[in-house]
C-alpha cells in the first residue's frame, strides 16, 4: 500500500470512468451476433447463462453495452461470491447448480 492512497476512492473512480465509456450500446464490448445467438438458444428451449470474473455492477454494464437484457438469461454468476475465479471451476460449477444441469 502507498501511504495516503485511497483504494476505495480509486475503485469508485475507475468504475465511474468505465461505466461512462462502456455502459452504452455499440461501445465495442459485445460480440457480433450475441443477441441473436441467445435468442435462438432460448427459442429452442436451451438455458442460457453467463459467468464473469468481474463484479455485478461491471457485469450489468457489459451486458447492457452488448445489448443483452439480463431478463434473457437464466443465470448470471459474478465474481462477487467467489475467492477463486477462472480458470478455477468454482464459478462454472455454481452456475451449473443454478441451472440444474449436470457437469
Amino acid at each position: 500500500m502507498v501511504e495516503g492512497f485511497d483504494t476505495e476512492a480509486a475503485k469508485k473512480r475507475f468504475l465511474k470512468i468505465y461505466l461512462l465509456k462502456y455502459a452504452k450500446p455499440n461501445s465495442g464490448i459485445g460480440f457480433p451476433g450475441a443477441f441473436d445467438l441467445v435468442s435462438q438458444c432460448k427459442k429452442t428451449g436451451l438455458k442460457v447463462a453467463v459467468a464473469f470474473s468481474a463484479d455485478r455492477i461491471k457485469v450489468n454494464a457489459n451486458l447492457a453495452a452488448a445489448g443483452l437484457p439480463i431478463t434473457m438469461l437464466d443465470a448470471i454468476v459474478t465474481a462477487d461470491a467467489f475467492r477463486t475465479l477462472k480458470p478455477a471451476p468454482d464459478i462454472f460449477l455454481a452456475e451449473s447448480r443454478i441451472l440444474d444441469v449436470s457437469h
